[in-house]
């Protein structure tokens, strides 16, 4: 969750070990260049200590290239793709990459994380599977459902990471990113898709790229959409005021070892209902796409797959075509925070708090009519 009291320096560095970048910077030689924004390296060297490799900023790449420099890695919030195209051309001999291009896109590639095992075989003559959701939904419940009964493999190859990143980003050729992350993915098969509103919103700020791009992709891949919310909006922004400083958007990316390890890291109340407000709104913008843009899709929400499983899933696989299994490989919902004891009751007591805050609170009679709100209702 961006908030106003986390810089951008903060969350970026946060969202890099998301992608695993530290160990991408501390792995590059003294025969490696980094071409990077000054004020991105000191944030970088603040939090990981000084590289072993070369840097230098983008005016004097070229002139810093020399027979020592093996590979060059460009990092930049303005004109990197530019540059990349200009030193590939001056120095054809030499592998320049794009880090927001070239590696990005294929950051996200990892096993999923709730249970560390392998996926199970799927077709891969079939339409593409698009899960749209907001944040913090616990969509990624439904993902994880769908990878061990086969079906498909949604992962978010447009993530939070990448949205921070776009945050001092200029001119994101969304495109080439989409190309390149589409690439990588069809290597383990259909190339199914994860979209969360924020990031949405931030591609589309920083981008060319609209709501009707979306649309144009959807129709031409084919792919078959499952909208994904929490009705308790209260609870998701629970959730969110409580995972919103780690790398994770829900429990269920996490697995055994890293949910020991995660602590709570609540936020403000007026940040917190500030992500209330986006994921409203945010909720309403992808409701209204798919009303006007989209011919098909299936609604699902948390309460229903968590109450009635069989019959959610029931509908999700006559809905995607596919034959009806025997029984449903279903992972417990509850585990996951049953395991982490203190993050689930600090979430608990965000919510109350967000009840009492909004004048949501139930009295004694057990109704949410107060005694100061029925006299403004007089």
């Amino acid at each position: 969750m961006a908030t106003g009291t986390e810089n951008w320096a903060e969350r970026f560095i946060r969202d890099m070990r998301r992608w695993s970048w530290p160990n991408l910077l501390r792995d590059l030689q003294a025969t490696d260049l980094l071409v990077i924004d000054a004020d991105l390296l000191k944030v970088i060297v603040k939090e990981f200590g000084a590289l072993a490799c070369k840097t230098t900023g983008a005016s004097d790449a070229a002139n810093t290239i020399d027979s020592d420099v093996n590979r060059v890695f460009v990092f930049l919030g303005k004109g990197e793709w530019q540059l990349v195209k200009q030193l590939r051309a001056g120095f054809p001999d030499m592998a320049v990459y794009s880090l927001t291009y070239d590696l990005a896109p294929r950051s996200i590639l990892e096993s999923p994380k709730l249970t560390g095992e392998p996926r199970p075989g799927m077709p891969v003559d079939r339409p593409p599977v698009l899960l749209l959701s907001t944040p913090y939904s616990d969509a990624e419940y439904l993902a994880e459902i769908l990878r061990r009964n086969g079906f498909a493999d949604p992962r978010e190859y447009l993530d939070r990471s990448l949205a921070t990143l776009l945050e001092r980003h200029d001119r994101f050729q969304v495109i080439r990113y989409f190309a390149e992350a589409e690439r990588w993915g069809r290597r383990a098969g259909v190339f199914d898709l994860h979209l969360q509103a924020d990031v949405l919103s931030m591609v589309f700020a920083k981008s060319r790229a609209d709501w009707g791009t979306l649309a144009e992709w959807i129709k031409a891949a084919g792919a078959q959409v499952i909208y994904f919310s929490r009705r308790d909006k209260i609870a998701q922004t629970g959730v969110g005021a409580v995972l919103g400083g780690s790398v994770f958007r829900s429990v269920f990316e996490t697995n055994a070892e890293q949910r020991k390890a995660l602590t709570p890291d609540i936020h403000s109340f007026a940040d917190t209902h500030h992500q209330l407000q986006s994921t409203l709104l945010q909720e309403a913008e992808l409701e209204e796409f798919l009303t006007e843009e989209v011919e098909d899709f299936r609604s699902v929400t948390l309460e229903e797959l968590v109450e009635q499983p069989v019959a959610v899933m029931r509908g999700i696989t006559m809905f995607l075509g596919r034959q009806m299994p025997r029984s449903f490989q279903m992972p417990d919902y509850r585990q996951p925070y049953l395991d982490m004891p203190e993050v689930l009751q600090e979430a608990a007591n965000f919510r109350r708090q967000l009840i009492d805050r909004l004048g949501l609170h139930v009295n004694a009679a057990g109704s949410f009519v107060s005694q100061t709100d029925a006299m403004l209702k007089r």
